[in-house]
């Protein structure tokens, strides 16, 4: 997979992109990799027990695969905006009941990331993407999530 010289001094576009992902992943995700445990299980568990809300064993123990379902319906996404946005440090939690407990469906998903969204607006979070963008780029895409 690893590009020669040759064909990176060439530039050869579709094997630098090989070799930088694979630069990436060797130096940049390794770490996220030995890190995800601890950050799951010791910082963001705890703090998702406030919410009565926790990762799935998927996530919790390696490879950690479960990371993008756990995250894609966006009851996660918005506890953790809530606990740690500094202009709701005093406000009630949000409301849990207005989102889909196990969405079904792709609407649903969307339906719980709108209000989500909404929510984090109302908070004086900054959103960058529509609840379309993050449904479909966080499925199966750790390193977006």
């Amino acid at each position: 997979n690893i590009p020669t010289s040759d064909e990176i001094f060439l530039g050869k576009i579709d094997k630098i992109w090989v070799f930088l992902k694979e630069v990436y992943d060797v130096f940049a995700m390794h770490d996220v990799d030995i890190w995800l445990k601890h950050i799951i299980g010791q910082w963001a568990n705890p703090i998702l027990e406030f919410y009565d809300l926790h990762f799935s064993p998927e996530t919790i123990n390696p490879p950690h695969n479960g990371l993008c379902n756990d995250m894609l319906d966006g009851k996660i996404l918005l506890a953790l905006m809530h606990y740690f946005s500094s202009s709701v440090m005093d406000s009630p939690s949000p409301s849990f009941r207005n989102l889909f407990r196990a969405p079904e469906s792709q609407e649903q998903f969307i339906e719980n990331l709108q209000y989500v969204f909404k929510i984090a607006g109302s908070y004086g979070l900054p959103i960058w993407w529509t609840p379309e963008e993050f449904f479909q780029n966080s499925a199966n895409n750790t390193e977006f999530v």
